[in-house]
């Protein structure tokens, strides 16, 4: 496993260090990442073999192709997960020990393994709403991390809607011999397409980050710039819309209007300034 993930860092580092244009030989790699020159070459053979131009002139090494971004995503993501995710999931499981989550470890080992593998789940749940514990077979679709709650996404036995249950309720859990096929589950939410109105003074937050994973972004006559995207209409959206204060317009839906309403109105209802 220490290999596998040494390769994979070793590698996707040359690999941006080629597209970034650094001088490099395979002396100096070798010396580097304290491997053999063998190694190296492996490593520029197996590029060579995804599609990567690399040349060698006077023993330095260069990428002659512009890499494809998709290609690139890819190993970029095992990149992070394996070089920086350790840190952040650590102090996300550090909040789940310190908050005495009894079996936590083989709950979120063997949903994962489920998810990964396409395998229905079978688990003990009390539910949040009234403490019942019931028994579900599920098929687990995704484990998510929100902010520091663990939560499946999972379709119950006989059920076509997605349902998210919380790994610190799950009470006992096992994985069937059986396998599943994603079909067409249904998520509990419905999607909304959104669009809001941001003062100019928002654009540069606005442009230098992704604030939704599809959206378009549309600068008007007066300055101002329209968000549309779709999504869920809950309440993360509805405080995300709270943070930007005074420099936002919901332009629609009523409903989201209706939900940042109802939220302030809770919450000035309950703290009296």
């Amino acid at each position: 496993m220490k290999d596998y993930i040494s390769d994979n860092i070793r590698r996707t580092e040359i690999l941006a260090r080629l597209i970034n244009r650094d001088r490099l030989t395979v002396l100096d790699l070798a010396l580097e990442y304290n491997v053999s020159e063998i190694t190296i070459n492996r490593d520029l053979a197996l590029f060579r073999s995804e599609g990567f131009q690399i040349n060698s002139r006077k023993k330095l090494l260069t990428l002659a192709n512009t890499p494809e971004t998709t290609l690139l995503t890819g190993f970029l993501s095992e990149y992070l997960a394996l070089k920086l995710n350790r840190k952040l999931l650590m102090d996300r499981l550090r909040a789940v020990e310190a908050a005495n989550h009894s079996n936590f470890f083989q709950i979120a080992t063997l949903s994962a393994k489920a998810v990964d593998e396409g395998r229905v789940l079978r688990f003990r749940y009390e539910r949040i709403t009234d403490g019942v514990e019931n028994d579900y077979t599920v098929k687990p679709l995704e484990l998510k991390l929100n902010d520091f709650n663990w939560f499946l996404i999972a379709v119950k036995e006989g059920e076509d809607i997605e349902k998210i249950f919380y790994l610190s309720r799950i009470k006992e859990i096992s994985i069937l011999e059986d396998h599943f096929k994603r079909g067409n589950e249904k998520s509990a939410d419905r999607i909304f397409r959104i669009e809001l109105r941001f003062d100019a003074s928002c654009r540069n937050s606005l442009y230098s980050k992704i604030w939704f994973p599809d959206f378009e972004l549309t600068e008007n006559s007066d300055g101002s710039i329209t968000l549309v995207t779709n999504c869920a209409l809950n309440k993360r959206i509805a405080s995300w819309c709270l943070r930007w204060e005074d420099k936002i317009r919901v332009i629609g839906p009523d409903e989201l209007k209706e939900k940042i309403k109802s939220m302030t109105s809770a919450f000035f209802t309950a703290n009296k300034f």
